[in-house]
């Protein structure tokens, strides 16, 4: 399992921690042996940040690094761009900011299927106390107005299903992941100690195929109101690739 690192340099997911905050977090999750890492040039000041850990710590050798690309910075229409020029651009600044000599695997990005509805914050409705720095709740249709009142049921449905179980609703759709097989990363993102120890006690989840099963038809019924992203991003959602000789 991977550690997915948006929610330490972006606001997506609340506050941003300081840098020593973020040092200490990625000292953790190394010593936990979480060794694959998922940053992407989206995400601020999130390369820099890796690369100066690598220097502090000489453990460059020891993380599989994954980075993203594809969202061109200061895009007025939100398209990505996987073109062969803009390809070997954003490789090249990657590892200009990383301070490496070479990615381990470079992804175009998409977008993540849950956007963190699986979360204490959002079934308790705690979460209200900081929209202000939690872009999701001024733009993502799903976490706004009816829409999120609509979510936040079946979300408290999952929850049920979570609760008898003995899990948190994060653990029971990463353990569902894992019962998935071998062949599915799960790079589930934390900025929080507390939740990264969460994510990786899900190991000790087994779930049985009828559970399995049962997860399945309930996710296959639900129906979620409210796109994932504003009409705007339609971009990020929706695309070709675009076909180029070399």
């Amino acid at each position: 399992m991977g550690l997915g690192t948006m929610g330490l340099t972006r606001p997506t997911y609340g506050a941003i921690p300081s840098q020593d905050e973020i040092f200490a977090f990625l000292d953790h999750a190394y010593e936990a042996g979480v060794t694959f890492w998922d940053s992407a040039d989206y995400y601020n000041d999130c390369e820099e940040i890796i690369g100066k850990w690598f220097r502090r710590t000489g453990k460059r050798g020891d993380i599989f690094l994954a980075t993203k690309f594809g969202y061109v910075k200061n895009s007025q229409t939100f398209e990505p761009n996987t073109s062969y020029v803009y390809v070997k651009k954003a490789c090249a600044e990657s590892l200009r900011l990383l301070d490496i000599e070479s990615i381990d695997l470079s992804i175009v990005a998409a977008m993540p299927l849950g956007r963190g509805p699986l979360t204490a914050n959002f079934i308790e409705g705690t979460a209200s106390g900081h929209q202000d720095s939690d872009v999701r709740y001024q733009l993502i249709p799903r976490f706004t107005g009816e829409n999120r009142e609509k979510n936040i049921q079946l979300v408290s449905q999952f929850k049920g299903l979570a609760d008898k179980k003995g899990t948190t609703t994060a653990q029971l759709a990463i353990a569902w992941l894992l019962k998935q097989g071998e062949d599915i990363t799960r790079i589930p993102g934390t900025k929080r100690i507390q939740y990264f120890d969460e994510n990786w006690a899900t190991f000790d989840i087994v779930l049985s195929d009828e559970e399995e099963a049962g997860i399945r038809s309930f996710v296959e019924k639900a129906d979620i109101a409210g796109m994932p992203l504003p009409p705007a991003f339609d971009g990020w959602l929706f695309g070709d690739t675009k076909e180029e000789s070399v």
